[in-house]
């Protein structure tokens, strides 16, 4: 699978994920996409970010937020369990459970990692 296969296969199971959640009555748009390298290093300055290479620089990552009412929704409840949970069931996995940072808005492709030279592919 090359670079651009990759990228497909993440935003068609994106979508699936979003459809699905919509379905189960939660809304979520995205809220950031691609990060470009000047801002990943300042969001790890700022302690927002442990890595400084990250998926969002590949377009294997999205920080996806819930709206409810045409607002944006941070605060974390059923819906953020539910993105979790729907994203696994596509393949793609969010920052929920991560050990240090957690970050219930992140979805990723573990695809990414080869397009950053960390996984053979």
């Amino acid at each position: 699978m090359n670079k651009q296969d990759r990228r497909t296969w993440f935003f068609q199971r994106l979508a699936l994920t979003i459809l699905d959640l919509k379905a189960q009555g939660f809304e979520f748009m995205p809220y950031e996409f691609y990060r470009d390298p000047i801002q990943q290093a300042l969001d790890f300055s700022k302690g927002m970010s442990q890595i400084k290479l990250g998926l969002h620089q590949v377009y294997q990552a999205i920080d996806l937020v819930r709206v409810v009412g045409g607002k944006v929704e941070w605060k974390d409840g059923p819906a953020y369990v539910a993105l979790d949970e729907t994203a696994k069931r596509y393949g793609l996995s969010t920052g929920r459970n991560w050990k240090s940072l957690k970050d219930i808005y992140h979805v990723q492709s573990v695809l990414g990692w080869i397009d950053l030279g960390l996984m053979k592919g």
